[in-house]
């Protein structure tokens, strides 16, 4: 579970964890957040794929950048995932309080 996408921030510090140089592991971080990399039809992709294997990145990992459509940074997910919970909070102890605000919105 440690080594699945589901950030921007996850792709760049595994590249570099492996010795991937920090300019060009931020160039595709940036190409696969955006969805660039998408079915790889990056022009660049084939370099990456095969610099990307020769430092040790799994197979299995480069497969998953390439079904990246769009990635958030991290500090949005953290954002989303208090408000979720802020907002079960809310509903579990106050019903009627959120039954009112939910009928404004």
């Amino acid at each position: 579970m440690r080594e699945i996408i589901t950030s921007r921030d996850d792709i760049f510090y595994t590249l570099t964890r492996h010795g991937m140089d920090r300019e060009k592991a931020y160039k595709i971080t940036t190409a696969v957040r955006t969805g660039r990399c998408f079915a790889g039809k990056h022009p660049k992709w084939a370099d990456w794929e095969k610099e990307m294997h020769e430092i040790g990145i799994p197979d299995w990992y480069t497969e998953s950048m390439k079904e990246v459509h769009y990635l958030p940074p991290r500090a949005k997910c953290v954002a989303c995932a208090i408000r979720a919970y802020k907002t079960a909070w809310i509903k579990k102890h106050y019903p009627e309080a959120f039954s009112e605000i939910a009928s404004m919105i």
